[in-house]
Order: C-alpha cells, then sequence, then structure tokens
C-alpha cells in the first residue's frame, strides 16, 4: 500500500470514479475507483479532493491503475472550517495537480506537498507558508534563479553582493555601478534574496520564527508572479478565495 493525495476526480460510467492522486511511491497517477459514486461504496467521503489516503492499488500489464482499497488517513477537518487555510491547501493540491505530469520520478514532490497542506492546517500565517511552499516547489522543479553567478561578468557572487534585475536576471554591485544606465527594471535589496535563500533550506517552523514583514511578502508575491507569467504556468483558481484574506 502507499499513501496518496487526493488531487481530484470525475465520474465515468455513471458510478465508477478516475481519480488523479498524487501517491508516494509513484508520482501522480491516475486511477479508477469501481462503483465509487455508489451510496453504498466503502469509498464514499475519502476519495475526495484533498484528502490523503492510504491505497491498495492494481496496476495493469497496460500501466492503468485500479483503486482495490482506500484507507482515510487525513481529511484536514480542521482547515475546512477556516476558508482561508482550506482555500491555500486546495491551492496546494491544483499545483501538484497542473504543474507535475504521471512519471515515476515526480514523486520526490509528495513531501514536499504534504508538509505545505499539513503546516498550512495548523501553523500561524498560512499565506506565508502557502507562498514559501510556492517558492520551495518552483526550486525542485528547477526555474528559481541560483542566486551564484552574475548574468553579466558570469563570476560568482556572494549573496550580500547579488542584486537581482527584473526577478530573473542576476548582476553584482560592480557590473551594477557600470552598467546602471543601460539598465531597464526593478532591483531588490539582498536581504530579500536571502530570505528566499533561507526559505529554501528551512522547514515551515524555522522560517515563522524570523521577522518577515509586509514589504517582505510583498517581494515573495512580485517574485513568484514574475517567475509564473516567465514560464507561461498556468493560473491557480484557488488562489482568488485566498488573496482576499491573507490579511
Amino acid at each position: 500500500m502507499t499513501s496518496g493525495i487526493i488531487l481530484g476526480y470525475s465520474v465515468q460510467k455513471e458510478y465508477d470514479r478516475f481519480v488523479s492522486i498524487f501517491t508516494r511511491a509513484y508520482g501522480k497517477i491516475r486511477a479508477t475507483a469501481k462503483f465509487a459514486q455508489k451510496p453504498s461504496s466503502p469509498f464514499v467521503g475519502r476519495l475526495d479532493k484533498t484528502n490523503i489516503c492510504k491505497l491498495n492499488l492494481y496496476k495493469s500489464t497496460k500501466g492503468s491503475f485500479t483503486i482495490r482499497q482506500c484507507i482515510l488517513e487525513k481529511t484536514f477537518q480542521k482547515a475546512r472550517n477556516n476558508i482561508l487555510r482550506f482555500a491555500l491547501i486546495e491551492g496546494i493540491t491544483e499545483i501538484a495537480d497542473k504543474l507535475t505530469y504521471q512519471n515515476y520520478g515526480m514523486r520526490k514532490y509528495f513531501t514536499l506537498i504534504e508538509e505545505a497542506m499539513s503546516a498550512i492546517e495548523v501553523l500561524e500565517k498560512p499565506y506565508l507558508i502557502y507562498l514559501i511552499f510556492k517558492i520551495k516547489f518552483l526550486d525542485m522543479a528547477g526555474i528559481v534563479p541560483s542566486f551564484k553567478h552574475c548574468m553579466m561578468c558570469n563570476k560568482k557572487i556572494e549573496i550580500g553582493d547579488i542584486i537581482a534585475w527584473n526577478i530573473e536576471n542576476l548582476i553584482c554591485n560592480s557590473c551594477l555601478q557600470n552598467k546602471q544606465g543601460k539598465l531597464q527594471g526593478v532591483s531588490f535589496e539582498p536581504n530579500m534574496l536571502k530570505l528566499i535563500n533561507f526559505a529554501l533550506k528551512n522547514s515551515y517552523e524555522k522560517i515563522l520564527q524570523i521577522k518577515i514583514s509586509k514589504e517582505d511578502i510583498e517581494f515573495l508575491e512580485t517574485i513568484i508572479s514574475e517567475i509564473w507569467h516567465s514560464h507561461n504556468l498556468p493560473q491557480i483558481n484557488s488562489e482568488k478565495v485566498a488573496l482576499n484574506l491573507k490579511f
């Protein structure tokens, strides 16, 4: 058996469910749950979006999955009683569904997704946790700048000597002094870049122990938004509710 996060489902043949699941063992899969729509089905109340279940899966010779047994592990009931927290948890499952594909190598995302959902349910500042999750996710996907080399002179630079220009273009202070008149865009202070590096390396509990200002949160929103749009990533619809309630 393997743990799986339910990302969503569609109804097939009136009574069956075709379920999108992010599993610890296989990464993201699609699996059929026979007769899951019947009121008498043992799957009732279990294969719902955001639930985490222990699954007994059968894999056919053609590679298709069927759910044989489902044991409910976590429902995030506490978060369901809080509109903001549950909207953010749904945002995480939506990201997992839209930004990953069915491949064994994708299973590395399971712990990242599960930890963020659990942290949002119980810790303070759930919206900040959600932003940090997105940074961690983008970093794992390989589309967050490394903050290690200047785009102009290509020399390795220390974090305190970095300026981020137009989000993904990193230059050192020396090149900034020489080329500033020719550059267009927005620069960010090194301490803001330190925040991202700290967030990538530490747990949510440890991140919440440091002082993070409203300006820091706005910076995270900006850099995530720019990366999201520059890579043409899909819109996360669950965020619409959260953005109205984040503070």
